[in-house]
């Protein structure tokens, strides 16, 4: 999962119809340099949902899923109920890391202005997501492995390079959501790159390329399928970050046809509807096509479809302020939910099984933890983090204009 800004800000005035710059319902002006475009609280909303499917997919863990070897999926005692949950949502967190990844090119590239440095852009992302990643990976360490640190798995975790190794110890090692993270460190290493390399693309050709990029997708996983061995076809055809990158590429190009006035206006109901059809077709297809590439056109049209509810002042529900405040959490809520689910199970027994109720009960009381945890984690890390070193302050002191970039840097972002 990624951490993407410029999607909150207030909830109410800003996203309803009418506000100062907001183009009509389906269409998106592009914004001057200096100008900020609107904010985008539905998908801030969404962002917490997609967090949740993560959550229920990671009940499904057996004790072969992660290097832990936690068996979660059978706290369930009965078998019945054990394997209709598992067939629902054993997938749910691969389309929910997918919407992340569009999500944040998205996102990025809606929130992007000339005016900003390449060297800001990254230092605010690093700031963004690293001190919060660097809590939750030693917590993972503690809670999980006793304290035990193994250089050969771990240390490439700290240091964000985990999903480059094709082998599952290293990017599981300590907490397994942070491989995601080691792929959006590419996609934010590689944005000041891409963003102009895309806004350079002709307007009428960006379908095209929207297109190759899908295409891509459903090659990976048919390489992957085909002659990809088993020991490595999971790290070729989902953690690789190269490979993951064209969902992000997918995000930016989706971004620049909204901002352009070019975006069919698929309204959001429709395009959860096909999203939850797809998901259903890729319940029964080979799981390398059923990762990313069989529900990435809807995940495209629903993140779409949630900033056109936006510039249209719908969906009150997804952008409602507890809906707000659930996303702005999600980011610690992802990457500190399976280390709750984990540590309870080990607490409570590992063999241990429960009639449905009493387990749905224990199920929601790590939910009802791993809220808590988010929101201190939030509060004591993220934002203090943002807040504090995100931008550069000059020399002068705390009370000189702060720079919004290195010195030695010009390069711009976008522009």
């Amino acid at each position: 999962m990624t951490e993407v800004t410029g999607t909150a800000g207030t909830t109410g005035a800003t996203a309803a119809r009418g506000a100062v710059g907001t183009p009509p319902p389906g269409r998106a002006a592009a914004a001057t340099p200096a100008t900020k475009r609107q904010a985008l609280p539905t998908l801030t909303g969404m962002r917490f949902i997609a967090a949740f499917a993560v959550f229920l997919f990671h009940l499904t863990m057996l004790p072969v899923h992660t290097p832990h070897g936690i068996d979660m999926l059978h706290q369930f005692e009965d078998a019945g109920v054990r394997d209709a949950y598992n067939s629902v949502f054993h997938f749910a967190g691969f389309t929910g890391v997918s919407f992340f990844f569009v999500l944040s090119g998205f996102v990025l590239t809606w929130s992007a202005r000339s005016t900003d440095t390449v060297t800001a852009f990254w230092r605010r992302r690093f700031f963004k997501i690293y001190p919060l990643h660097v809590v939750t990976y030693a917590a993972g360490l503690v809670f999980l492995t006793g304290g035990a640190f193994a250089v050969g798995n771990d240390l490439p975790g700290v240091f964000l390079l985990q999903s480059w190794i094709p082998d599952p110890a290293v990017i599981f090692a300590a907490n397994s959501p942070s491989w995601s993270i080691s792929c959006e460190a590419l996609f934010y290493l590689l944005f000041p790159l891409l963003l102009p390399l895309i806004q350079r693309i002709d307007a009428r050709r960006l379908w095209w390329w929207a297109a190759g990029m899908v295409a891509g997708m459903f090659a990976v996983a048919t390489i992957a399928h085909l002659y990809v061995s088993m020991e490595y076809q999971f790290w070729f055809s989902y953690t690789l970050p190269p490979l993951r990158l064209m969902e992000f590429v997918l995000g930016i190009l989706a971004a620049r046809l909204v901002i352009l006035g070019r975006w069919p206006g698929i309204r959001l109901l429709p395009a959860t509807a096909l999203l939850v059809l797809a998901y259903a077709l890729a319940l029964r297809l080979p799981q390398v096509f059923a990762q990313s590439a069989v529900t990435i056109v809807p995940v495209v049209l629903v993140v779409a479809a949630g900033a056109l509810a936006d510039l249209g002042g719908r969906s009150r529900l997804l952008r409602g302020r507890v809906m707000v405040w659930l996303g702005e959490i999600s980011f610690a809520f992802y990457m500190v939910h399976l280390i709750v689910l984990l540590s309870v199970r080990k607490w409570l027994g590992v063999e241990n099984s429960w009639d449905t109720p009493t387990a749905f009960l224990v199920i929601t009381g790590c939910f009802a933890v791993t809220l808590l945890l988010a929101w201190l984690l939030h509060i004591g890390v993220e934002r203090p983090s943002m807040r504090h070193w995100s931008v550069r302050r000059p020399r002068g002191g705390a009370d000189g204009p702060r720079s919004t970039g290195g010195s030695k840097s010009t390069a711009r972002v976008g522009g």
